[in-house]
């Protein structure tokens, strides 16, 4: 993807509803084992959104969605001894691509990762699906999420496992 490319579709983004299955902002660096659940939780919630792509931003203000720039970069980033990327990569199953892209806008530092949709089962991260859920929601509601959720699979087709015509849901949700 072009600079340009980027821009518009962050401009396209930053719109949104403040609450998506398939895309999360942040503005700084957030803990490296909670990026991995959120790349599981997009890819998954991509799927039940019936997107092509799930995005998670760092640059914008969850509450507001301005830009503000962010500090926080893949390049030098580090797990113990391991590269981040390759951290988070080892430890998705299936596993799974998904496109970095570090890019300016209004002069402010953008960093935007870039995931299809799950394909065939959920994507799990250390080995845990997961999904997203608003933080209004109490447990009962989650509850009834979930149900809604498998629900919508199975009448979906969405996931399958692979192999077997037996369907496979796990929702887990993801804490802010």
């Amino acid at each position: 993807m072009t600079n340009s490319d980027l821009i518009d579709l962050l401009y396209d983004l930053c719109p949104q509803q403040q609450v998506q299955q398939w895309l999360e902002f942040k503005l700084n660096g957030i803990d490296h084992a909670q990026i991995g659940e959120y790349i599981s939780a997009i890819s998954n919630g991509t799927t039940l959104a019936n997107k092509s792509f799930g995005y998670l931003v760092w640059s914008v203000e969850d509450n507001t969605h301005n830009i503000r720039g962010t500090t926080f970069t893949f390049i030098d980033a580090r797990h113990g001894n391991q590269d981040l990327e390759l951290w988070l990569r080892t430890n998705l199953y299936p596993k799974i691509n998904f496109e970095i892209f570090k890019f300016d806008c209004q002069g402010k530092s953008i960093v935007m990762l870039r995931r299809p949709t799950a394909k065939g089962e959920p994507v799990n991260f250390q080995k845990k699906p997961w999904n997203m859920f608003p933080n209004y929601m109490n447990e009962g509601q989650k509850k009834n999420r979930r149900k809604n959720l498998i629900t919508e699979l199975r009448t979906s087709n969405k996931m399958l496992k692979k192999g077997t015509k037996k369907e496979t849901v796990w929702v887990l949700e993801i804490e802010n």
